[in-house]
């Protein structure tokens, strides 16, 4: 989903990393890959960068990180879609 917003603005990876701090873009790559992820403390420049939710980009690194059971306690069942 991030590689699909980032795309939406135009954006490449270097772009990305770059306005996220990061000094390689291949570090982008990895997060919109599933290798590894967005630092917490991160997330609110990533959510600006890419033109989307706090919440729920914060939502979806919670479903891609954790274990599923802390996901459905945290969100119950009728608010467990993507709101990316």
């Amino acid at each position: 989903r991030l590689a699909f917003h980032r795309r939406a603005k135009g954006l490449s990876q270097r772009e990305v990393a770059e306005a996220v701090g990061q000094l390689y873009y291949t570090f982008v790559s990895h997060v919109e890959n599933g290798r590894t992820r967005i630092p917490p403390t991160d997330l609110e420049i990533w959510a600006e960068v890419l033109g989307v939710d706090l919440h729920a980009l914060a939502k979806e690194c919670i479903r891609a990180y954790e274990p599923p059971e802390l996901f459905n306690a945290i969100y119950p069942r009728g608010e467990r879609q993507s709101d990316l």
